[in-house]
């Protein structure tokens, strides 16, 4: 995963200039929580029930009980996740683009038969954890 994932992000984050414009793409506003809260919602809460539900219950559903292919299951999965975060368009663009490697992380780990579910919120977390950081050092 990793040679992929950097070219996906070599791709990514200029898309993802160009389209905020010099302007905030928005997400969610942690101005009334103290650190330890955003700490607590960003890289622990979030991870772990975005993870069951987007990716585990979302691709387990729809490739086990459904017999869809995983590639398939993938996109769904990325699809909702992008569409649950509806800050803005780019949010969403950003969500969906997390949400396919979040997705494409889970169901290697699945068919690897490794901890799918753990491996995929650690990620999740890590990637909240640069959000976090980022809001704490620049608002």
């Amino acid at each position: 995963m990793g040679l992929s994932s950097y070219l996906i992000l070599i791709i990514y984050f200029p898309l993802l200039q160009l389209l905020q414009n010099g302007k905030n793409i928005g997400g969610a506003d942690f101005t009334g929580f103290t650190n330890s809260q955003a700490f607590l919602f960003l890289i622990v809460l979030c991870p772990i029930i975005e993870t069951f539900i987007f990716q585990c219950l979302v691709i387990k559903i729809s490739h086990d009980l459904f017999r869809i292919k995983y590639s398939i299951s993938i996109i769904i999965s990325a699809l909702i996740f992008g569409l649950i975060h509806d800050y803005s368009v780019a949010y969403q663009l950003h969500g969906f683009i997390m949400g396919l490697l979040l997705a494409y992380s889970f169901a290697i780990y699945e068919k690897k038969k490794y901890s799918s579910f753990l491996i995929t919120a650690i990620i999740h977390a890590i990637r909240n954890s640069v959000t976090l950081i980022g809001i704490l050092t620049y608002d």
